[in-house]
Parts: structure tokens; sequence; C-alpha cells
């Protein structure tokens, strides 16, 4: 699915570059150690509210765009047609779709289109209360900048050496003040850029790792056809909304040798993104308004394990912890698996699920030890195990028969 491009004010990536951990999955580049965060028990509650408070709210204002290449072989408008569908028949979301000529500047037009979209937008909207939903679907590639010293993801085209770099999108995303929800159907998508400080929120549903190539669009195991087919799906078992990291959750659940894992990016703000489902479509598929989960998948046993040390009095340090966590409405989900005394602190190792960790990423930083599946295996009783002479009188046990 990719066309390497090359440039000489972008020439190509070293082949050395380190990926870097996106999701409780990735793999943390070798020189870089996990470290446990030190919380204040105060910081650690007003967090968790914060997070609790933030969940459940809206948008006053959705805007949407997916841009491809007029050039593009791949058949990437057949996704973008059925991603647009998506997006209006389940959340009412107007989506335009921008086709790129490369015999122009095909930088300069994303960046204007983007621009001119939010004008009539920041006159009737507070950016506070607008979400930008940008996807890309086509060719990429990671190039060096020599400038920047750095790797960069750039949006290729197919018949030329023209290229959009994500960085300079984003920003002009980012100037705007608003959360953005970014979906990145390309090879190299889940390369991580640094935190923003910003408070608004991004999340970006990669179709891959950093160092991973996307596949063919004629295999039917694209991002955009596995997300809009979740979409739907999850759609019929929700009457209200449908978050972003809910959705990475069950594509990450279903994902088969034939498609590469996705991945979530995720910086900036305490707000989780939600999208509302449009009234009409849950009244379709739920006729009965009775809100129905969704089906369990293995997902449910996955949780994220973490470890944290929380600073302040040791003596009242895991009462106060669990009564947080006993405290927590639903969907999160924390669970002590055990803590230990340390210099003026405690040591806490807890696990939760990954929404939990990805709501709270966003406030603190709370580093994944890894994902655990299923209950603990020290812990649990061990198996039965049948003694050959089991049922046999003592006195004639070990004698030869």
């Amino acid at each position: 699915m990719v066309s390497p491009k090359n440039s000489s004010s972008l020439p190509i990536r070293p082949a050395s570059t380190s990926p870097t951990p996106t999701s409780p999955t990735s793999p943390t580049p070798a020189g870089s150690p996990v470290k446990a965060s030190r919380i204040p028990l105060p910081e650690l509650r007003e967090a968790l509210e914060n997070t609790i408070r933030q969940r459940e709210i809206g948008y006053a204002c959705i805007t949407a765009m997916i841009l491809l290449w007029s050039d593009d072989d791949t058949g990437a408008n057949k996704d973008a047609n059925r991603l647009q569908k998506t997006l209006l028949d389940v959340f009412s979301i107007s989506a335009e779709i921008l086709e790129v000529d490369s015999t122009v500047n095909p930088s300069v037009i994303a960046n204007n289109f983007i621009s001119n979209k939010f004008v009539n937008v920041h006159i009737a909207h507070n950016p506070d209360q607008t979400l930008m939903i940008f996807a890309y679907i086509g060719h990429a590639d990671i190039v060096w900048n020599k400038e920047l010293r750095k790797s960069q993801l750039v949006f290729t085209s197919t018949k030329s050496d023209k290229v959009i770099e994500w960085e300079k999108l984003r920003h002009t995303l980012m100037d705007e003040y608003v959360d953005i929800f970014g979906i990145l159907d390309c090879c190299f998508s889940g390369l991580k850029v640094p935190p923003t400080g910003l408070k608004q929120t991004t999340q970006i549903l990669a179709a891959c790792g950093p160092n991973e190539r996307a596949r063919s669009r004629q295999s039917r195991v694209t991002l955009t056809q596995r997300l809009c087919g979740k979409i739907e799906r999850v759609a019929k078992y929700s009457e209200t909304a449908i978050r972003p990291d809910v959705l990475f959750e069950q594509l990450r659940a279903h994902t088969t040798r034939d498609s590469p894992t996705p991945r979530i990016i995720q910086y900036g703000g305490t707000r989780p993104i939600v999208l509302r489902i449009n009234p009409h479509k849950a009244q379709a598929t739920s006729p009965s308004r009775i809100p129905r989960p969704v089906p369990p998948n293995r997902t449910e046993q996955q949780n994220v394990v973490v470890k944290l040390i929380l600073t302040g009095p040791e003596e009242n340090a895991i009462t106060e912890f669990l009564k947080m966590i006993n405290e927590l409405p639903e969907p999160f989900k924390i669970k002590l698996i055990d803590a230990f005394k340390t210099d003026r602190s405690v040591l806490v190792l807890a696990r939760m699920t990954w929404q939990t960790w990805a709501s709270l990423s966003t406030a603190l930083v709370i580093p994944p030890i890894g994902v655990a599946i299923g209950e603990s295996l020290i812990r649990q009783p061990a198996p039965e195990m049948r003694h050959r002479d089991e049922n046999i009188p003592f006195s004639a046990r070990g004698s030869s028969k």
C-alpha cells in the first residue's frame, strides 16, 4: 500500500529509527525503562474526579473531513465514501471529502481547506465545544527532516513526488484549539509525536505501528473498512454514544493475521471524545429501547497493569486508595493487585481496563507495565493432581502388579 517517496528537503529516514510506544501493547524502546509515577493522593483523587466529570460531555459542533489523493491507485475513494456514509448514518455527522491534485501544491491546499472550514464554525460555536474528525486514506512514508532532525510521517502521491507533511497538518488542526479525532489509514501511521501541552484532547487512531506497513486495500482488511464495520456493529448495542478508545479495543480484539494491529495515540486534555449516536439510528437498531451490552469478547479479560508510587501519609494511603477506586462509576475499573511500603511512600501495583488507563493517561503519567489476560496465575488454586496410587490401600501402594 505504500509508495516510498523521497526529496532533497526530506531524505529517507535512517533504518535504525526506534519505535515509540503508542498503546499498552507497544514495546518500550531499548534504553527507555518504565518509571513509576510519584503521585500525591490528593492529586490522584483530583485527576479521577476530573476524568469522571468530563466523560459524558458532548459537543455543540462536530465537523469532519476525509483527505485522499486524486491519483490514488488503491481504491481509497471507495473507503472514503463508506466512512462518509457511516459518519452520517450513525452520528449525523456530515464529512467533506477532499481529493488533492498532485499536480499543484497539495500541502497548501490541504492546510487552507482546514483553516477555511473553521471560519464559520468559530463564528457560531466555542472552540471548547467543537470536535474535528480528520481522516487520511492512502499512501504514506516516514522521512527524515534535516532541519528538525527527526523522523516525520508524510502522505505521498502515487504518480508524483509531492507530499503532505502530517506534522504541519496536525499543527494547523491544533491551532484551531478544538478536540481532534484523527484516523490515519496508511503505512507507518503509528509514529508518535511529542505532547503539545494543550488542554484540548487529541486521539489518533492509526492503522499500524511506526515501522509497519498497512495491508492492501483490495484485501478488505484496511483500517477504514474495519472501523466502519465496528461502528455499525457497536451502534446496534448502544443507544447513546461511542468512544474512540472503545472502538480501538474492539479493533484490537479482532485483529487477524491478515490485518496489522491498530494503534491509538492520545495526548493533551482530560475530556474523553464522545460521539453521540443518531437517535433514529438507535431506534432502528434497538426497537425495544432496552440498552444491550456489547457482546462479550476476549478484551473483557485484558487489563493494563501499572505501578504507582503514592506519596503522603503511609498509614492511610492504601485505605484512601481503595476508597477512591471503589467509588468509581462505570465504565472506570481499577483493581488493587498488591502494595508495599517504601521510603516515605507506598508502591502500588494495580490493574485497570484499557478505557480507564487511556482516560487517566491524559491527566497523569501512568506508564504501563504490560497487558494482563485473565486472573493471576499465582493466586489461583493449584490444579488437583491425582496420585497414581490413589484409592489403593496404603499397604499395597508401590507394590508390583
